[in-house]
């Protein structure tokens, strides 16, 4: 497969993109919660913020095909627990939220814990161990592939008694992207791992992907 990495502003490099041509579009933008990036500062304006991502998605809806795909990732703290719902809320006139992942970094079931974050220390706030995926669409009826990143049944009985045709379901919303932060290196999780789960449920046999690293230059 054929790749081409285009160095530059993204709201710049989309204005120069073909109307409706990318399938995909995968992006996990700062979060606009002070991490301290080399190149750019993450504490914007709030109505900046929001306004810059909502221009952003603009250029997306407009290259993007009337079949394709928009995944957003964005975290929140629990200083902020606002700022992913603000963000999404504010697409709401351009998209459909078809899916709602939710990005579990780390769950415990007994005694035994999976998985990764960051701890913090506080009286106040839980561990914060997830953040949101959201799966935008034009239409809402973009058909995927649920079972190309399905389990195989716990029940081995529901096959017949469902009627299904092989060993394996749709894992649901959640633990489908439950093992995902199990390397502690972010970059290397979410450029692997998370990009695989995506391309393995969209159906397409040829589609054209971008991933909109940052809006400044690659480190």
């Amino acid at each position: 497969m054929d790749q081409t990495i285009i160095l530059g502003d993204c709201l710049d490099v989309l204005k120069t993109i073909e109307i409706q041509s990318i399938d995909t579009v995968i992006t996990s933008p700062p979060y606009n919660i002070d991490i301290p990036y080399s190149s750019y500062k993450d504490r914007k304006p709030r109505d900046n913020y929001i306004q810059w991502l909502k221009d952003i998605s603009i250029e997306i809806a407009r290259v993007l095909k009337p079949n394709g795909s928009y995944f957003l990732n964005i975290g929140s703290t629990n200083v902020d627990p606002w700022i992913s719902i603000d963000v999404i809320s504010s697409l709401r006139d351009m998209f459909v939220l078809q899916n709602h992942i939710i990005w579990v970094k780390s769950i415990s079931v007994g005694d035994d814990t999976v998985g990764h974050f960051k701890p913090i220390n506080s009286k106040r706030f839980l561990n914060q161990n997830h953040e949101s995926i959201f799966h935008l669409t034009l239409t809402g009826d973009v058909a995927i592939d649920r079972l190309a990143i399905g389990i195989p049944f716990k029940d081995k009985s529901n096959i017949s008694r469902r009627n299904h045709a092989q060993d394996k379901r749709c894992a649901g919303i959640k633990p489908v992207w439950l093992l995902l932060e199990l390397d502690r290196n972010h970059v290397q999780v979410f450029r692997k791992n998370l990009l695989l789960g995506f391309v393995l449920f969209l159906i397409w046999d040829r589609w054209h992907a971008m991933e909109i690293m940052k809006n400044t230059q690659v480190q």
